[in-house]
């Protein structure tokens, strides 16, 4: 199975102001028909739509959705993979002891996520 999308994908995140921004990604293979993609994207832009124009209304709908639901656990739940056991390796857990000395294994300064660059959509 392939990790690209095959729709649209929304994203929602806070930009450098800490206002909120929207992206959508589309990537459409080739089982999907030109008018299936029109109806994805014409959802995707409505919900922009939404976004923008009533954003409270959409916040005051999804408190009550998650609210009467089972929505958290469902998109935050227990998710197919999750049983995943990590065994490190050697020279992870030789970095540990002697980080143990600094109190640093990995220096997350070095590794900073840009959102605008590295995205994968």
């Amino acid at each position: 199975m392939s990790d690209e999308i095959n729709g649209v994908l929304i994203e929602l995140f806070p930009d450098e102001d800490g206002d909120l921004a929207f992206s959508v990604g589309a990537n459409f293979g080739p089982e999907i028909t030109e008018e299936g993609a029109n109806v994805l994207l014409d959802c995707a832009a409505g919900l922009f739509g939404l976004l923008s124009g009533q954003i409270s209304q959409v916040m005051q709908l999804g408190q009550i959705v998650r609210s009467v639901s089972d929505f958290d656990e469902i998109t935050f739940g227990d998710m197919p993979g999750d049983d995943i056991v990590f065994e490190p390796e050697e020279g992870l857990l030789d970095s540990i002891d002697e980080s143990e000395k600094d109190d640093k294994v990995i220096d997350f300064k070095k590794a900073k996520f840009n959102p605008k660059k590295d995205r994968s959509h």
